[in-house]
């Protein structure tokens, strides 16, 4: 079973240790919606639960990962058919890092050596947006500056020295759903030169996935924004999670999708020394359907877990292609018949092999729905 690490950067208070409670306790019972769940061993389950019981009952929020701390949450994702087998598909390692990590500029040597290894190992990286701040940046509030100027850069730095797939979370969407639309919050990032700068340097020059996710680990109605800064807990309000699953969700992917654009570079380069190609071409269009030579082609390049079956891997790598072949009218048709197929592969869950058929298929319909709902999540396709 592989496993994808994750590394989660955000300064203390944007969210990320409720980010982490509140997506297990969404995926933690097999539903409809996903179709698969996440387990994970029993002290990080205990843990876990007593974060999110802090989260959603009376009382004060989880205090925040402390400075020398680095939290190390495995998740297994499963399935269980309907004959109610349980099968592992993948592993996801999340490491949470302190807040003060990101901003301090005391740093520990030995424990910035660790980070950086840590850095140059992950398969994705999210760096946490608080949406507190966003919200007062797009309110011209004078405080908006420190997130850009600190929280922000810090950010920035860290994911520039990395290739990997990169997703920018923004936590509490409740404080802006219905005031601003992700749109208005993508250009108002964009305004900010060093972020437009890494956003085409990842998309464009490096080919590298980047998502922009609107999260809400409580959903709306659950708390509400003070005149100091702080949020406070409605008093019977139960959480309603929204979006939690998606980061894990485009992990996989944005991961091939990475892998799918150095083996379109390498073909370009040798097509280009014979015949004259179009450098926009997808992998579609170099290698047709993708049967026969083409598949082996492909195989020459990918690392061992992608090593699947052709079925499998095609349905991988129109997964990781979907976002540059739809458009955005056929969003909701193609959203509609992921959905179908996910259903009908759960059926046929017999063993590991299908587990993980369908945990892709469920992690593909994810990504739809993301970029059905959301078209301006996709930083990509700026």
């Amino acid at each position: 079973m592989h496993n994808y690490n994750v590394i989660v950067l955000g300064p203390s208070g944007s969210g990320k240790t409720v980010y982490l409670a509140s997506m297990y306790k969404s995926l933690s019972i097999q539903k409809g919606h996903t179709s698969f769940f996440l387990e994970t061993n029993a002290e990080q389950r205990k843990l876990l639960i007593n974060k999110y019981t802090q989260i959603a009952g009376p009382g004060d929020w989880p205090p925040p990962t402390q400075y020398r701390e680095i939290s190390e949450w495995q998740f297994r994702v499963c399935v269980e058919n309907e004959s109610q087998y349980k099968f592992p598909a993948f592993q996801f390692t999340y490491l949470d890092y302190a807040g003060e990590r990101i901003v301090d500029a005391k740093q520990d040597g030995a424990a910035e050596a660790e980070f950086e290894t840590r850095l140059q190992e992950a398969d994705a990286l999210v760096g946490i947006l608080d949406g507190r701040r966003i919200l007062s940046l797009m309110r011209g509030e004078s405080d908006s500056q420190i997130f850009l100027l600190r929280e922000l850069q810090n950010i920035l730095d860290i994911m520039q020295g990395t290739r990997c797939p990169g997703h920018f979370v923004i936590t509490k969407w409740d404080l802006l759903d219905g005031k601003y639309s992700l749109g208005e919050v993508r250009d108002e990032l964009l305004k900010n030169e060093d972020f437009k700068a890494l956003v085409k340097q990842r998309s464009k020059t490096m080919k590298l996935p980047l998502r922009l996710i609107p999260i809400s680990s409580v959903g709306n109605g659950f708390a509400e924004l003070q005149p100091d800064g702080e949020m406070r807990k409605i008093p019977g309000a139960q959480p309603k999670p929204f979006q939690v699953e998606m980061p894990l969700a485009c992990v996989l992917p944005d991961q091939l999708k990475t892998q799918l654009e150095k083996i379109k570079e390498k073909e370009l380069k040798i097509q280009s020394e014979s015949i004259e190609t179009e450098p926009d071409l997808s992998l579609w269009d170099i290698f047709g359907e993708l049967i026969g030579s083409g598949l082996r082609t492909v195989r020459q390049y990918l690392r061992d877990e992608f090593q699947l079956d052709d079925n499998l891997l095609k349905l991988l790598i129109s997964y990781a292609e979907m976002g540059a072949r739809g458009k955005r009218e056929e969003a909701e048709k193609r959203s509609e018949e992921l959905r179908l197929e996910k259903e009908e592969s759960l059926k046929l869950v017999r063993d590991d092999k299908t587990a993980i058929e369908h945990a892709i298929r469920s992690f593909g319909y994810l990504v739809s729905v993301l970029e059905r709902d959301f078209p301006e999540s996709n930083l990509s396709s700026i």
